[in-house]
């Protein structure tokens, strides 16, 4: 059948709390918008963990899942490359440069670090020179490598913080 149909699997979460109408009215603050919220933040969490950690199999595609030691040679192959920083259990200067100088030019205008941060972004805050000044720079500082003043970037790159990325390990891509 040249016009044949398409399954396309459509997947649902379904969130429930049990109330009963005397928790609603007999209640001292809001318990529909509490609930509503918390199902709010449970629901971008989710939705995180699958743009993230997704496996590719009736969810996307995540970030996480996409690694590989060459980078995809087309969209048959899309592999996100990434930089090797040469150390186990550290993050260096050098290969967060590495990281941001080779990014090519087109993608350049969207470009964004993506990380944790009690575990990847205090170590880049820990980066120190050989005279023990921080590299990322707060406050007052002239060097460094963000901006002054509770910086939003990273050698000119926003980031952004997530619990769900990796912590930095051997074989992780923190």
């Amino acid at each position: 059948n040249l016009f044949g149909t398409i399954k396309i699997p459509v997947h649902t979460f379904m969130i429930s709390a049990p109330m009963t109408v005397n928790m609603v009215e007999d209640s001292t603050i809001d318990p529909v918008g509490w609930l509503s919220a918390k199902f709010a933040e449970t629901i971008d969490i989710l939705k995180d963990d699958k743009v993230i950690n997704g496996i590719g199999r009736m969810e996307p595609n995540g970030l996480m899942t996409s690694y590989s030691a060459a980078a995809g040679t087309g969209l048959d192959d899309p592999k996100i490359s990434y930089i090797a920083s040469g150390e186990t259990s550290t993050i260096s200067a050098d290969s967060l440069i590495n990281l941001a100088l080779d990014v090519p030019e087109q993608y350049e205008e969207n470009c964004k670090y993506f990380f944790n941060k009690t575990n990847t972004f205090k170590a880049i805050r820990l980066l120190k020179d050989l005279n023990d000044r921080y590299l990322f720079g707060m406050g007052t500082q002239d060097s460094g490598l963000a901006t002054p003043v509770r910086p939003s970037d990273l050698l000119g790159y926003p980031y952004v913080f997530s619990g769900l990325f990796p912590n930095i390990s051997a074989n992780a891509y923190p």
